[in-house]
Order: C-alpha cells, then sequence, then structure tokens
C-alpha cells in the first residue's frame, strides 16, 4: 500500500480559543499531505495543470476522539483506497508521536475538466491511478438528512470573499464546515463526527445561505446560494455529549 506521511507541530496561529487545532486547519492539512503524494504518485499539481484538470471533493466523513493540542507534534497518514469510473476515495490517520489514533477520516474525490467543469472519466484520465481496499473509515458517503426533532431552521447569509477563493478559482472545500461551526456555540474540540457533501463550488460573487437544523447532540447545515436554492454543500455534526 502506498502511504505518505507527514509530521506536523501545532503552532499557535492553528489553534483555537481552547487551544486546540482549528477545523480549518485540518482540512488544509488533509489537502497539502494529498497534494503532496498524488504530485509524487504522477497524478497532483503539475499533472493537473498539464492536462487542465482539476481534482474537486465530492465528499468527507471525519471521526474525531481529539483535535490535536497547541505544540503537540502529530503524524499525518494518507494513501488512495478505492478508485471507480468516475471517483476516487483518499484515506486519512492522525496519530500522535507514539501511535495514538485522535483521527480517522475518508473522502471522495472527482476529476473536473477546467474549463467546462464537467466530470473526466478518471478510468480514461487515469488507466494506471490504483488504490487498496484497506479504509481509514469504512463509509459510502450516505446521504446526509436532517435529524429527527430537530429545532429551527435558523438562516444566515453572507457574501463569498476574494479569500476565500483558492487555486482552482472555487471556494475551497474546507471553508464550508468552518462556517458551519460559526452557527454553533461549540468548539470543534467537542465534535466526534463531521460529514460532509459537495454539491457545486461557490465562487467569487456568490452568496452563501446557511440554514442549520439541531438536534440534541446532532447539527445539519445546508449552504445554498439564496437566489435559486441551488446546494453548494451539506454539513453534518456529531457532538461527544448534548450541550
Amino acid at each position: 500500500m502506498d502511504t505518505y506521511t507527514q509530521d506536523y507541530q501545532v503552532t499557535s496561529c492553528a489553534c483555537d480559543a481552547k487551544g486546540a487545532l482549528r477545523l480549518r486547519r485540518l482540512l488544509n492539512l488533509f489537502q497539502e499531505v494529498a497534494e503532496t503524494q498524488a504530485e509524487r504518485l504522477g497524478f497532483g499539481l503539475t499533472y493537473c495543470t498539464e492536462h487542465k484538470v482539476v481534482w474537486v471533493a465530492s465528499g468527507y466523513y471525519l471521526q474525531i476522539t481529539r483535535m490535536p493540542a497547541l505544540e503537540e507534534k502529530i503524524k499525518i497518514t494518507t494513501w488512495p483506497s478505492s478508485v471507480s469510473m468516475v471517483t476516487a476515495n483518499r484515506e486519512f490517520v492522525v496519530t500522535t508521536e507514539t501511535g495514538e489514533v485522535l483521527i480517522k477520516a475518508t473522502s471522495r474525490w472527482a476529476l473536473i475538466d477546467a474549463l467546462s467543469e464537467r466530470l473526466v472519466p478518471l478510468k480514461k484520465q487515469l488507466p494506471d491511478l490504483v488504490g487498496t481496499d484497506e479504509r481509514a473509515i469504512d463509509s459510502s458517503f450516505p446521504k446526509i438528512h436532517v435529524p429527527e426533532n430537530a429545532e429551527g431552521p435558523k438562516t444566515t447569509a453572507f457574501p463569498v470573499h476574494t479569500d476565500d477563493i483558492d487555486i482552482n478559482r472555487h471556494v475551497n472545500n474546507a471553508l464550508y464546515p468552518s462556517w458551519c461551526l460559526d452557527m454553533t456555540t461549540r468548539p470543534a474540540g467537542d465534535l466526534q463526527e463531521i460529514q460532509v457533501s459537495f454539491n457545486a463550488p461557490a465562487k467569487q460573487g456568490d452568496t452563501i445561505e446557511i440554514t442549520t437544523y439541531a438536534a440534541e447532540n446532532e447539527q445539519v447545515h445546508i449552504l445554498q446560494k439564496p437566489e435559486t436554492k441551488e446546494t453548494y454543500a451539506q454539513v453534518r455534526f456529531v457532538w461527544k455529549n448534548a450541550q
């Protein structure tokens, strides 16, 4: 199995008010280690630039024992897992120096044409791309549903800002769950599970409307375009304990 591991020490600027690694920084670290390994395997940024294609996330599922703390040294290991005609899964495991597992995550990715933004068949574009059956989390990325007996909805809207846009000219995927965290009164360190489903990329000039439904220890957030109700993403949080 081809794995790649990167060491990281949690710095103060990467921490939240509780001294734990920010959710946005965690997801950015996942992207960084994934990009590094993809480049080494021959289907990273260099390949994408040359062939005018872009990797986009279609889903994430995380299980969190605890978030890394300030100055803690951690290891982030990633590897490509199963590959279908149109999507490829990638796994992540975050451990301490002594091997304690802090976070496990699985993600699903698709390749799109950079100009048309249409899906590119993976098996045709990358016939040598192979993965493994080993998963960090055995998830099929099920649909996200509003929890029964949920309170709400509560809604807020705000514009996409210039700094939200990444090299692919879309809102970076780490921002969607981070925006949803702003709709709560609890830190990321209280989270037990995070599930994200990406539907369409938000871009410069768009407005994001977040509708939140809250149950005892679960929240579902639906991010949409206010004018058309087109869904950008859906995010599900499960908390370790009811507030």
